[in-house]
């Protein structure tokens, strides 16, 4: 994002947008220093057990090698694939499981999660059939529910279909009270669904999409396209986007703090906004005005 790098749409295949993500995340993680693995839904050529390293799964990992390399690897393996076969979505997260329950102790004693980003533009099936039937959808449930109560596991489903069948099984999905789950659709539909839920004082830019896609640990984010954040959370939020290194508290009074984003929001270049195409400022000042000072705007 910036006043000089402007944005702009483009049509492309639903692999060719999953490719996009999948570089997007490689190169977010390696900044900010996060590990992350890739692994195919389908691998090339059947294997006897494990991933391997560049046919069916990449690692971009800073402290283990040139994080560069890394990602060019990620990018050969994905222009080497592509969509192919069934939807086995339940084997490859039962093999996930039994990896990280392997090191789930590590990963408690360290006071680490794993974050799981599932992406996918169909249903799921078995590894035998096209076909998604009631029995493959329960499996797949029952996988999600195991990941998040035996495992310190969150999960984030990143659709690249608007079909009706997959939205509506996914949405009952993200509605089971068990699984700590997030579904995201693409940039322009989540950006509709905060504006649609009253958060239009927040553009919804292509940075905040990449921290969702990727998973977050700030649930603010996960409520923004849900309902109204109130006015502590829209306060806390703005601080959040605005804020820079060795940043005092912003001020409390909500008059105070609407002079301080003001002020602050001209440091910060402007970023893309989905709905209207165009470079907007981070935050748009009259309408956040109105949120959270509602009976004196």
């Amino acid at each position: 994002t910036g006043r000089e790098r402007p944005w702009m749409k483009a049509r492309c295949t639903r692999w060719e947008e999953i490719m996009r993500m999948a570089m997007q995340q490689a190169e977010w993680n390696a900044k900010v220093g996060t590990p992350c693995e890739f692994i195919l839904l389908n691998p090339p050529s059947k294997r006897e057990s494990g991933f391997r390293q560049g046919v069916d799964c990449c690692r971009v990992d800073a402290s283990q090698g040139d994080e560069v390399e890394q990602r060019n690897a990620l990018r050969q393996m994905l222009l080497s694939n592509g969509p192919r076969g069934t939807t086995p979505m339940t084997m490859r997260l039962a093999e996930i499981y039994r990896r990280i329950e392997m090191e789930h102790m590590e990963l408690v004693n360290a006071r680490q999660r794993v974050i799981i980003v599932i992406v996918t533009d169909g249903l799921p099936t078995n590894e035998y059939s096209g076909l998604s039937k009631e029995v493959d959808r329960t499996m797949f449930v029952d996988i999600l529910r195991r990941l998040c109560t035996d495992l310190p596991v969150s999960l984030v489903v990143r659709l690249a279909t608007a079909e009706r069948e997959v939205v509506e099984f996914f949405d009952r999905v993200d509605n089971e009270p068990e699984l700590a789950l997030e579904v995201l659709d693409d940039i322009e539909s989540e950006a509709r669904e905060v504006c649609r839920h009253g958060n239009v004082w927040l553009t919804y830019s292509p940075l905040i999409q990449t921290i969702r896609e990727g998973g977050t640990f700030v649930k603010l984010f996960d409520v923004i396209d849900e309902r109204k954040l109130t006015t502590m959370e829209a306060l806390l939020l703005a601080h959040l986007l605005l804020q820079q290194e060795n940043d005092g508290p912003p001020p409390v009074d909500p008059w105070k703090f609407v002079k301080y984003v003001e002020q602050r929001i001209k440091q910060f270049d402007l970023v893309y906004e989905p709905l209207t195409q165009r470079m907007t400022p981070v935050l748009e000042v009259i309408n956040l005005r109105t949120h959270i000072l509602p009976l004196t705007s």
